[in-house]
């Protein structure tokens, strides 16, 4: 595909909405994408999840996006950046809803099951969005700030089995309101 193809494409992906156009740009670069990404994290299936979530984000930013270079070194870059912050927070990270979905809808990898998990991602996002102010606050810090339970305590001067209740509740609330 040409890098005019190309162009024509995104632009009908960030001004029309054009989900078949962006089905083409998958298409076009998902298996490449993925090499890309194994290089730095050495898994297959994690390396398909990295770049199952650079295109989530290219179709929700899409009204937003900008690219000043070209659309392969866009993506390039964001799977580079994506790999590296997984290997990151692998270090210290738990098992998340997100994880889970991830892996229940979009084992295929196709753009299918891509827009299903776009849509679980919109349902977790509103459920957070919905947990009471503790909780709310507990679960941010723990799973999007990488804090743990003690830091937490302090940063909140709470105890640190008030973290593990509210983390909890946040838990069973999202299980209850998100996953089938």
């Amino acid at each position: 595909m040409s890098s005019e193809e190309l162009e024509v494409l995104i632009r009908r992906v960030c001004d029309k909405d054009d989900y078949q156009a962006f089905e083409s740009i998958f298409h076009f670069f998902y298996k490449h994408m993925c090499q890309k990404s194994f290089y730095y994290v050495k898994s297959k299936d994690l390396a398909e999840d990295v770049v199952s979530e650079v295109f989530t984000n290219l179709w929700k930013k899409r009204k937003k996006l900008t690219i000043s270079t070209s659309l392969e070194a866009y993506l390039n870059i964001s799977v580079r950046n994506k790999s590296i912050d997984y290997i990151r927070k692998a270090k210290n990270k738990e098992v998340t809803l997100e994880d889970i979905a991830v892996k229940s809808l979009v084992n295929e990898h196709t753009p299918e099951s891509l827009y299903q998990y776009i849509e679980l991602q919109g349902k977790i996002e509103k459920a957070i969005e919905e947990l009471p102010d503790a909780c709310k606050k507990v679960f941010l810090l723990n799973r999007f700030e990488g804090l743990k339970y003690r830091e937490i305590a302090k940063e909140l001067n709470i105890s640190i089995k008030t973290v593990e209740t509210q983390m909890g509740r946040a838990l069973k609330f999202l299980r209850k309101n998100v996953l089938p």
